[in-house]
């Protein structure tokens, strides 16, 4: 950023890690003064957000984008006289939004359902692809499978991705699991997976990187146990020195996958 004389940059979650954390093991004498920060394509958590504001004293700025809806759907501006609530995006600009609930009816303020957008910029469907095309566009909205909610502002509260954990029918969101294990002191990075279970269907784990020098153990079980009712805390936690994208990591498979492109080892499992 120095060399560059940046004045705002935009990532992805993992890179925004890969930057605080650069910053917290050797940071620089002076940083430049930077305008805002962006977020983009994943889920960031409240933590890492109020680290990075701190660390180089500039707003951070979330944004909701997709390919469907031109790219740029919604963003957050300056704070101005909004409090900032990490997780939250502003009203869409050019487009429609409504939150569906299964019926395809319009969700009231605080309820939770299908984020849906409409307008003359929504594509018209996806090519070879009819399937795709039936389930997204159902309800004459483009479904995009992010579950949210308005709060009373009129804003965008994401929650998590529609086709969640369903553990014996118990719903499990990974972005709450995933929040609530980098809120730890000693944890870096984490994401929550699904696991095949012959009991439930369904099982919770998560993989997490460890802060430099830190050391994990069972603790972290018991860390969750304090928010979580039972069922939402993870069997089993991997500990692995992979950079984990946490957008991709949706099963042990990809976690496995992700750590083989980085040459890591993974190291061990508690639980």
């Amino acid at each position: 950023m120095n060399k560059s004389n940046a004045t705002w940059y935009m990532a992805v979650p993992t890179t925004q890690q890969i930057i605080l954390d650069r910053h917290l093991s050797n940071p620089e004498p002076v940083y430049p003064r930077l305008r805002f920060i962006r977020s983009c394509s994943a889920a960031l958590a409240p933590s890492i957000l109020i680290q990075q504001e701190e660390a180089f004293g500039a707003p951070f700025l979330e944004v909701y984008a997709m390919i469907e809806v031109t790219l740029l759907i919604a963003w957050n501006t300056f704070p101005g006289n909004r409090p900032h609530v990490a997780g939250s995006i502003r009203k869409p600009v050019g487009q429609e939004m409504a939150v569906l609930g299964e019926n395809g009816i319009v969700q009231e303020a605080g309820s939770t359902g299908d984020t849906c957008f409409g307008g003359s910029n929504v594509t018209k469907g996806y090519k070879n692809y009819p399937d795709a095309n039936k389930s997204a566009s159902e309800f004459r909205w483009l479904q995009t499978g992010d579950l949210g909610y308005t709060g009373s502002e009129g804003y965008l509260h994401l929650v998590s991705r529609i086709k969640e954990i369903n553990r014996g029918g118990g719903k499990i969101s990974p972005i709450e699991v995933d929040a609530c294990l980098v809120s730890h002191p000693e944890i870096a990075q984490a994401v929550a997976f699904r696991v095949p279970d012959d009991k439930y269907g369904e099982e919770i784990n998560c993989a997490i990187i460890a802060n430099e020098g830190a050391t994990i153990d069972e603790e972290v079980l018991k860390f969750c146990k304090r928010y979580f009712v039972a069922f939402k805390v993870p069997k089993k936690v991997l500990l692995t020195d992979a950079p984990l994208k946490l957008s991709h990591v949706k099963s042990l498979g990809d976690l496995l996958h992700n750590a083989s492109l980085h040459k890591s080892l993974l190291l061990s499992f508690l639980g």
